[in-house]
């Protein structure tokens, strides 16, 4: 199933609070909490969707599994719930 970039970042940004910092091609994505780094993930700017593959190495990145960040992105998983999982491993 595709995913369209701009949910993508609508999830980075306005649910994990991710800071957006421009490149050339790519725009990278730093999600915090607090001052410890969670992960580091970046999207082309010349893609409109990407597809599953993509997508699960995305999941890699952000250390959750496909599956994961599909509820992240359908919103049933939280920020709180992100973090709790990304520091429990």
């Amino acid at each position: 199933m595709r995913t369209r970039v701009r949910d993508l970042r609508r999830m980075y940004v306005g649910k994990l609070g991710a800071v957006e910092e421009e490149g050339s091609k790519h725009t990278k994505y730093r999600i915090y909490h607090g001052e410890m780094l969670l992960a580091t993930t970046v999207l082309s700017r010349s893609y409109n969707e990407v597809d599953d593959t993509l997508l699960a190495r995305i999941a890699g990145q952000l250390s959750v599994s496909p599956s994961q960040l599909r509820l992240l992105l359908a919103c049933p998983m939280s920020q709180d719930d992100y973090v709790k999982h990304v520091l429990a491993q």
